[in-house]
């Protein structure tokens, strides 16, 4: 080892040389990578957004996120559930499974959902956000 540590600091060129092919290398290797401006992807999901003024990301968890997840475990045909709390608001996020035919019937059924979930009085009515197909144009 200490051999070869000595041959390259005595030969400095060849150190060079070789960091110079790595480059050119990583350089064509870089452009022969597939790479595209707009990738096409499939991507179904619907944010919901709660305010709850004033209360602790706790309380929010508590008394708004656990009670609409629990609501949205009955639907068929989700990917995924995700929610987060903080002080004052909750977000949960549903991703559909990818090539759903009736999204707009799934979305509707979300909505229900959480609207059929007692919520304190303060909490604000939820916003929907729905994010659909992103597809290259």
């Amino acid at each position: 080892m200490r051999r070869s540590i000595k041959y390259f600091i005595e030969r400095p060129v060849i150190v060079n040389a070789l960091m110079l092919g790595l480059f050119l290398l990583s350089i064509l290797g870089w452009q022969k990578i597939g790479k595209e401006e707009m990738p096409e992807f499939a991507f179904e999901s619907i944010r919901i957004n709660f305010r709850y003024p004033g209360a602790s990301a706790a309380d929010v968890e508590s008394f708004i996120l656990k009670p609409v997840e629990e609501k949205l475990k009955g639907i068929t045909a989700l990917e995924e559930v995700k929610s987060s709390a903080s002080y004052g608001s909750g977000m949960i996020r549903v991703n559909f499974e990818a090539g759903l035919k009736n999204l707009a019937e799934k979305v509707q059924e979300v909505k229900d959902s959480v609207n059929s979930v007692t919520l304190p009085k303060e909490v604000d009515d939820p916003t929907y956000r729905q994010f659909k197909n992103l597809k290259k144009q």
